[in-house]
Formats: structure tokens, C-alpha cells, sequence
């Protein structure tokens, strides 16, 4: 289990159930002051009907997500499109790290209204890493550029 680090508050970082419009909480991989990665679960819904079904899932889904310390961060706003197309509206949920994004979706409390969105909306879901506060593209850049090498192939 993750320790949370309430003396360490900082913006922009996930905020549990009980600190929820108080600020902030970073948490920390136990035993140490390192920052856990962030984990997200990312939904791209193409289709979407205002459902009783689905307002009902709107209306409970938010208590799914409190033991796991999952919140919104994009909740299906129209998308600028700046390049290529974008059918439909997408959905950010940030969680402390993968294992609890994981755990969220595999709870009973979840399983059981996950059907009232699935019926009447069209998407897909993945659960994925985020990157930490430390993040390097230049260093990522590097490390594709001599795994590309060591495979014989060019990175152009």
C-alpha cells in the first residue's frame, strides 16, 4: 500500500477522499520521499446517449473511484483538434500509481455500474502509466536511439 505524504502538498497532484477541496496530496513510494508515478485511465467515447442508464453510472461512479483516490481530470469536454480528427469526447481519470487504477476496475463497486455506461456508450478504455515528475523525452530519445542500434536499425 502507498503511503500519502500529507505534509508534501503540491499542486496539481492527486487529492484522496479526505483531503478532497483541501489541497493536494503527493504520494510516495513507501519507505522513501520518490514519487510514485502516476497512473491514468483513459477513455475515448465515440458515441454517447443521455441514458438514464448512464446518468445513473455519472451519479455513482465517483464513489467507485474515492477508495482508490481516483479523480477526474478530464471529464468529456468538446476537444480542440489541432491535428488529424478527434470523433467523439474523452475521459481522464488520474489514480496514485497502476495498481490502483487497476483495483478500481476490477472492484465489485465498479463492476456493478459499469454495465449502465457500456450499454449506451461506445469507446474504449485503457489503463496506463503516466510519466513522473523527473520525466526526460531527451533521455527517452536516447534510450529508443541505442535500443534502435543495438537492433541494427535506423532511427530515421
Amino acid at each position: 500500500m502507498h503511503v500519502l505524504d500529507v505534509a508534501a502538498m503540491t499542486p496539481g497532484v492527486i487529492a484522496p477522499p479526505t483531503t478532497r477541496g483541501y489541497g493536494p496530496v503527493i504520494a510516495h513510494t513507501p519507505g522513501t520521499k520518490e514519487p510514485l508515478v502516476p497512473a491514468y485511465g483513459f477513455a475515448h467515447l465515440r458515441s454517447r446517449r443521455n441514458h438514464s442508464d448512464v446518468i445513473e453510472y455519472l451519479e455513482r461512479i465517483q464513489a467507485t473511484l474515492d477508495p482508490f483516490a481516483g479523480r477526474f481530470v478530464i471529464h468529456g469536454p468538446p476537444a480542440e483538434v489541432v491535428e488529424g480528427t478527434w470523433p467523439g469526447s474523452m475521459v481522464l481519470i488520474e489514480f496514485p500509481g497502476l495498481a490502483e487504477a487497476r483495483a478500481w476496475y476490477d472492484s465489485s463497486a465498479y463492476r456493478a455500474i459499469l454495465r449502465l455506461r457500456t450499454d449506451h456508450v461506445e469507446g474504449d478504455l485503457v489503463l496506463i502509466d503516466g510519466v513522473g515528475p523527473h520525466y526526460d523525452p531527451v533521455e527517452r530519445a536516447r534510450t529508443l536511439r541505442t535500443e534502435a542500434g543495438r537492433a541494427g536499425r535506423s532511427t530515421t
